[in-house]
């Protein structure tokens, strides 16, 4: 699904796709929940916010912005390490920073634990 994801994305006809991969998106979320995997769905939010800034998709981040797509919080799932306030800025981060040019660097710092390559979290998009 992920990769579907990411098709949806790269592919869009003036944000014709956008709502496909929202449906996916919130699927998607909902069950790492259930399955108690946040932090795959952390890290996979976390490089599709990138690969957006990559491709100029300023309009899907704002999308996602919009429909409160967020990260999963400790509320949600006890394995996430993010809190409440962390998620609900998260989707707003991304944007200011690509304005002031910052480069993925500077969002790594900003969210340490994503770099972090420990075990189920390495993902690989073809």
């Amino acid at each position: 699904m992920k990769i579907r994801i990411f098709l949806l994305v790269e592919n869009y006809c003036e944000g014709d796709t956008f709502h496909k991969a929202l449906q996916c998106l919130v699927a998607l979320r909902k069950g790492c929940i259930l399955e108690q995997e946040p932090k795959q769905f952390n890290y996979f939010l976390c490089h599709l916010s990138r690969f957006c800034q990559e491709k100029d998709l300023r309009s899907f981040s704002l999308y996602l912005t919009s429909h409160e797509i967020t990260l999963i919080t400790k509320a949600e799932a006890p394995d996430s390490e993010i809190p409440e306030h962390e998620a609900r800025s998260f989707m707003v981060k991304p944007e200011l920073e690509s304005q002031n040019m910052k480069s993925e660097d500077d969002i790594m710092s900003t969210y340490p634990w994503v770099g972090s390559r420990k075990g189920n979290l390495e993902m690989h998009i073809v």
